[in-house]
């Protein structure tokens, strides 16, 4: 998993955003407590859905990670604007539960 995780980051740093990114899901599939990883994973995120979902599983691992609770409240704050009748929890608020599917996008190879 390390050598996934590594050869990731050195695609990344190399410009080779869709092989770190195939790196990236493959090291998270086979570790999905990796912070590393799912750190990695929202460097190369297509959308901002899949970063919102990086974000809640680097929160779901470690929920003192500031960093990534300042990134999700900034990624979330136009949504929280635009629906400000519906009452959601702070994103602090973290459940035990197990991991959820990785959403389609992050299923499949493709970037």
């Amino acid at each position: 998993m390390d050598d996934l995780l590594q050869q990731g980051i050195t695609a990344y740093k190399a410009g080779k955003r869709d092989e770190a990114r195939k790196l990236f899901i493959a090291a998270i599939k086979q570790s999905p407590d990796n912070l590393r990883a799912w750190g990695g994973m929202y460097e190369v995120s297509i959308d901002d859905k899949e970063r919102v979902y990086c974000l809640k599983q680097m929160l779901r691992i470690n929920p003192k990670n500031e960093k990534a609770n300042q990134l999700l409240n900034l990624l979330l704050a136009p949504t929280l604007a635009s629906n400000a009748s519906i009452s959601m929890p702070p994103a602090t608020v973290r459940t035990k539960n197990p991991i959820p599917a990785l959403p389609e996008s992050l299923n499949s190879n493709q970037s």
